[in-house]
């Protein structure tokens, strides 16, 4: 008897579709790495804001972090909180929350996705879908390759996960 329940818990976790992590492949494994190194970077530039946020004469800082190209999502999101504050201390503020919410978000998209999650894939087709609009916005009104190219990347990670969503069974 202990053999036979032997040889069916082997079937069950041999068999297609039973697995509890979904098959990592090359580019759910690209995705996860992207979205943990997007993690990274926006967590430590928020950490290294963090840090200048009680100089004032970071404000030189503040400038070029306003002035550089950097990504949609963190221009937006620091409008949106940099609206709802009128002193240099809350506006800088914005965005160091922003790095910081960007990071603890992208990091949790990535855990997830890593885990095979059933509904992980969903999190991530919406927390990157939703931004598709706001990059195709930028692409139209501040034309540049990187911008264009990284809009390109979130729409092919959203049609990705949306066509392979069924492969998550945890």
């Amino acid at each position: 008897m202990p053999a036979r329940r032997l040889k069916r818990s082997r079937r069950r976790s041999d068999g297609p579709g039973t697995a509890e992590h979904p098959e990592r492949g090359p580019i759910l494994v690209a995705i996860i790495f992207l979205k943990y190194l997007k993690a990274l970077l926006f967590a430590v530039a928020g950490l290294a804001l963090f840090g200048f946020r009680k100089d004032p004469s970071a404000r030189w800082l503040l400038r070029v972090a306003e002035k550089a190209d950097g990504d949609p999502r963190l221009r937006l999101t620091a409008r949106l909180l940099r609206d709802l504050s009128h002193s240099f201390e809350l506006h800088f503020s914005a965005i160091v929350v922003s790095c910081l919410i960007a990071g603890v978000a992208l990091g949790g998209e990535g855990t997830f996705l890593m885990r095979g999650y059933t509904w992980a894939p969903w999190v991530t087709i919406f927390l990157t879908g939703m931004w598709v609009p706001v990059e195709g916005w930028e692409v139209v009104r501040r034309f540049s390759l990187r911008t264009l190219v990284l809009m390109l990347v979130n729409i092919a990670i959203v049609g990705y996960l949306y066509r392979h969503r069924k492969d998550f069974h945890r």
